[in-house]
């Protein structure tokens, strides 16, 4: 998996600010200049609209990748949105938690980068359970400084009675 989605970023193009336009080709080091004006009519940018439209086009086919990688992964957003939900209380809904834990899966779709040496699923997961976590806390009324302080307090006054039942 993590070869086939190394050759899914590596094959796309992209523009630079520059207007450059980069188009994997067999020496992929070299980049295509936007044609002058004397060399068709221009667009935005300074590229001439063939450029555009292929640019145009190798940016829908990046999108269709990411949006496949997506879909291979949702039940991983399923499993990490469960697990999660195991810790909350009752009224949360799991669908939420997923509905979350898929913004956080095309956020990491989109900034994947595989010259990190890292598995895409590996990366993904913790992408998805942030989003979860993220979502959370803006639901939360209470800080996350006032929730600690609040788990201590019920800590001491377990710990408390549990003393002074002993000693009864």
């Amino acid at each position: 998996m993590a070869t086939a989605l190394s050759r899914w970023l590596d094959s796309d193009a992209f523009t630079t600010p520059q207007g450059e336009c980069k188009v994997p080709n067999a020496d992929s080091k070299q980049s295509a200049k936007a044609p002058s004006a004397g060399e068709g009519q221009l667009g935005k940018k300074g590229m001439s609209r063939a450029t555009q439209g292929k640019v145009a086009s190798i940016q829908a086919a990046k999108l269709a990748k990411r949006d496949r990688v997506v879909l291979e992964h949702l039940p991983l957003v399923k499993a990490i949105a469960i697990r999660v939900h195991e810790n909350l209380p009752v009224h949360v809904e799991v669908e939420d938690l997923v509905h979350a834990g898929i913004l956080g899966l095309f956020d990491a779709a989109t900034k994947f980068d595989p010259d990190k040496q890292v598995v895409f699923s590996s990366y993904a997961k913790h992408r998805i359970k942030g989003a979860i976590l993220d979502s959370l806390r803006q639901l939360d009324w209470a800080s996350r400084d006032l929730r600690r302080r609040h788990k201590q307090l019920e800590n001491a006054t377990r710990e408390l009675a549990a003393t002074h039942t002993h000693r009864g």
